[in-house]
This record gives C-alpha cells, structure tokens and sequence, in this order.
C-alpha cells in the first residue's frame, strides 16, 4: 500500500504549533509534548504546505512541478514526511496526548 492509501487525506498541521524559519530550516515547538523538533529544508516546505487544502497526492504533484524533481521519488519523499508528522502527532487528528494525559 502506497502513501495515498495510508496518510491523512488532507494533512492539517494543528493551529498550536510554533514554528520559526531560519535559512530555509524550521524549528518546530509542540506545545502538548513540550517538544522542539528542527525539519530540513525539504521537510519545512512540507510542513507549509500542510495546511488541509491538499492532499498529500496534490502536495507532491506541487512540489514535483515547481522543483522539477521525478513525481515518484517526489511522492515518496512527501508520504513520508507526512507520515513523520502524524508519528509525531503534530497533524489535526494525530495529536498525542502531552505528559500529564
């Protein structure tokens, strides 16, 4: 089973996530776990995108176009940033509990 099949159909970074750009990185505050998380280049474009107006699907198909970058290796690469965010709970509807629920 392929990323589209697995991955929130509309990925939506949750509202109370802090984010500071520096030099095309980010550095991300989640207040819930009380946790930072530094994403890469590819991985802050991503996390921008990741407004829930586009599918996963849409959001490689954009960045393959605008980067020129092969549309599967862009797939592959966008499923799982997606899914490191769901992991790490920061999309609406992948939130984990913080450290006193």
């Amino acid at each position: 089973m392929g990323p589209r099949e697995t991955l929130p159909h509309l990925p939506k970074v949750r509202d109370d996530i802090a984010v500071v750009e520096i030099d095309g990185e980010a550095v991300i505050y989640d207040p819930r776990q009380s946790l930072l998380h530094h994403l890469n280049v590819t991985a802050a474009i991503i996390f921008q995108l990741c407004d829930g107006t586009g599918t996963t699907w849409e959001l490689a198909e954009d960045i393959a176009e605008v980067s020129g970058a092969p549309l599967d290796q862009v797939e592959r690469e966008v499923g799982d940033v997606v899914a490191r965010f769901e992991e790490m709970g920061i999309l609406v509807g992948t939130e984990k509990e913080g450290p006193d629920g």
